[in-house]
């Protein structure tokens, strides 16, 4: 099965940042870091924030976290194939897709390149990677979403760590289709 792991990374009144990885079965640690995951960067995201319990916007209020099961389906909105969350508590019709502020989604996670200030760039392309490995798994797929940002610390050389953490690496330019072909090799 396809596993794809969002790490909340930051979240602020206003919006949600994370980073998007999917497991893979050869190690692919960023550059800097000497230990294998398995799990590779796919790209950013923004969503909305992460409210306590109690708190919820309809359409304001980022998913809650947990374990999802992800399909491609067409989307009545945006009128295309679009990787939907399955069975996500109180909520219908959440989705990632293409965006660059968290004015662009209702509840959804938009994938991109995080620039700063809740923005994103280069969203078309990671959406386009997204749905094609999902047009490709053959054993489903799933997300995994963490609230990194409320998970206490962990060490590394002596070092406070969080997975979210790892530098942004220049692969996050090259679609993550060809660096897994890459990987593969």
């Amino acid at each position: 099965m396809m596993t794809f792991k969002l790490y909340r990374k930051e979240n602020t009144p206003d919006y949600c940042m994370g980073r998007l990885y999917i497991s893979v079965d050869d190690d692919c640690p960023p550059s800097g870091f000497d230990f294998p995951l398995g799990d590779c960067l796919v790209c950013d995201t923004i969503e909305p924030p992460v409210r306590p319990s109690g708190a919820f916007k309809r359409g304001q209020t980022a998913i809650p976290a947990g374990t999802y099961d992800l399909i491609l389906s067409r989307s009545p909105r945006f009128g295309r194939m679009l990787p939907a969350l399955v069975d996500v508590p109180g909520m219908t019709g959440i989705r990632i897709h293409r965006g660059n502020t968290v004015a662009d989604t209702r509840g959804c996670i938009l994938p991109g390149k995080y620039v700063g200030k809740g923005r994103l760039v280069e969203s078309t392309p990671r959406e386009l990677d997204i749905v094609r490995m999902l047009m490709e798994a053959q054993d489903g797929a799933q997300i995994q979403v963490i609230d990194d940002f409320a998970q206490p610390d962990i060490e590394q050389d002596g070092q406070p760590f969080r997975l979210s953490q790892w530098p942004l690496s220049s692969l996050v330019e090259e679609p993550i289709w060809q660096r897994l072909r890459q990987i593969a090799a």
